[in-house]
């Protein structure tokens, strides 16, 4: 389950943190892997107790190097609600992995 960390106030932005099972999941990887790329530094992580807590911001900059899409031209760079457009080759890749 996802936790939020932070809010939005005074232009500070939201903070989305994961766990390594729910990170594993997102990512199509076992958690083992997900430990070893924090272990590795690949991937920041904090400990909250006993558990491996990450930034789910910095799991999307891992998924984008594990699933490289080409350059999009700049008009498919923005959804309509001006969101950036997600890595669609990652998408299609952990729908077809079936998790």
């Amino acid at each position: 389950m996802a936790v939020l960390a932070g809010v939005r106030v005074g232009g500070r932005s939201l903070v989305v943190v994961i766990t390594v099972g729910e990170a594993a999941s997102r990512v199509g990887r076992s958690p083992e892997t997900v430990r070893r790329w924090i272990r590795s530094g690949r991937l920041p992580a904090s400990r909250d107790g006993g558990r491996l807590l990450l930034d789910a911001s910095d799991l999307d900059t891992v998924r984008d190097e594990l699933y490289p899409m080409l350059p999009l031209p700049e008009e498919w760079q923005r959804l309509e609600d001006g969101t950036p457009a997600p890595n669609w080759v990652a998408a299609v890749a952990l729908s077809r992995s079936g998790r």
